[in-house]
């Protein structure tokens, strides 16, 4: 099977959660929201994992006391969440031949859909990234073949690996699943509130 790493993006400044509280600690169903993401890559298949930092660097390694994970700290966070993908990519093995972006905000994200993105990844021909499909939408995490790896460290400010997975020349596998998760992300107090009851 080829080698697959996790890379867990949780340095942003989570500029809409509510003011004055960090977002990646609050607590989602007894545990820091950002251990959820952190935990389902951990379990995975994925080796190894990286948690990029940067806002709340000191918090967010608090609540990952005890986690086997490899932290990356991106002094650049607040240019936006391109320079968090380099500096999790640029800290990555040579043997590594893809990475699973996921984002540290999105709790519902389980282990075995990261593992079906890296089974597939394994399973396709050449396949320049995995992506999970829900109800016709494309979700995340994302699985990035080492192709993209250069072109994606090449990004600039808030914007993410979308603008390749929309061009007719990237071989994009992408994988159907049932499991809603793929698509609930947390920006805010209210949508944290919502994922706790269900409704997101």
């Amino acid at each position: 099977m080829d080698k697959v790493a996790a890379i867990v993006l949780a340095a942003g400044t989570s500029s809409r959660f509510s003011q004055g509280s960090t977002k990646l600690v609050a607590n989602f169903e007894g545990k820091p929201l950002v251990r959820h993401a952190v935990d389902a890559a951990m379990a995975s298949l994925a080796f190894p994992v990286i948690v990029v930092t940067g806002h709340a660097r000191e918090d967010v390694r608090t609540a990952l006391h005890g986690a086997e994970v490899v932290f990356v700290h991106n002094r650049d966070y607040a240019t936006g969440i391109a320079s968090s993908l380099r500096s999790g990519l640029a800290s990555l093995p040579s043997s590594i031949e893809g990475a699973v972006i996921c984002l540290a905000d999105m709790p519902r994200v389980t282990t075995s859909l990261i593992d079906l993105l890296i089974v597939s990844f394994g399973r396709s021909d050449r396949a320049h990234a995995i992506v999970p499909v829900h109800n016709r939408r494309r979700g995340n995490p994302v699985l990035v073949a080492r192709a993209l790896f250069e072109p994606i460290a090449m990004l600039t400010g808030d914007e993410g690996a979308k603008r390749f997975l929309i061009q007719p020349n990237t071989k994009i596998v992408e994988a159907l699943v049932e499991d809603a998760g793929v698509l609930a992300d947390i920006d805010t107090r209210e949508a944290l509130d919502a994922c706790h009851a269900g409704a997101l």
